[in-house]
């Protein structure tokens, strides 16, 4: 139960508030497709440090994280209506510091408790769960 609550973290700790004046509403990406996006980055750092510490599980790793991308792909579409880019309050940034955030973080919780813990995530994850759980949250920091 750490992993997503270490995700929702992560998440909480990309999103940066900001304000976006010229933002064009017909090129720029939705909120939800944003969202997805930065969850996808977070994920992908983690399923490689799993990869670099427990070369055992890569088969396994591979194949979950080949049907979690496409729960997350279904789950930005649920996103992208739920979430429209127009008024953008909330920039979403997937930044190197971000990035090596989220590795400091998986490094911290250890891949022998990281990686089990992952794949449990990613097998259990429907486009539904995630729509709901990653824009509850996002939903929750845009107030």
């Amino acid at each position: 139960m750490r992993a997503p609550k270490t995700l929702a973290f992560t998440i909480a700790a990309i999103v940066i508030a900001s304000t976006s004046m010229a933002a064009a509403p017909t090129a720029a990406q939705s909120d939800g497709e944003l969202l997805m996006a930065s969850v996808q980055s977070m994920i992908k750092i983690r399923v490689e440090y799993c990869l670099r510490n427990m070369p055992e599980l890569r088969e396994e790793l591979a194949l979950t994280h080949q049907s979690f991308s496409l729960e997350a792909a279904k789950a930005t579409e649920l996103l992208k209506r739920r979430f429209p880019s127009s008024n953008r309050t909330v920039r979403l940034e997937v930044s190197q510091m971000s990035q090596d955030f989220a590795l400091q973080q998986a490094r911290s919780e250890g891949f022998d408790l990281l990686c089990p813990k992952l794949l449990d995530y990613m097998i259990t994850a429907t486009a539904a769960s995630l729509a709901k759980q990653y824009g509850d949250q996002f939903a929750a920091m845009k107030k």
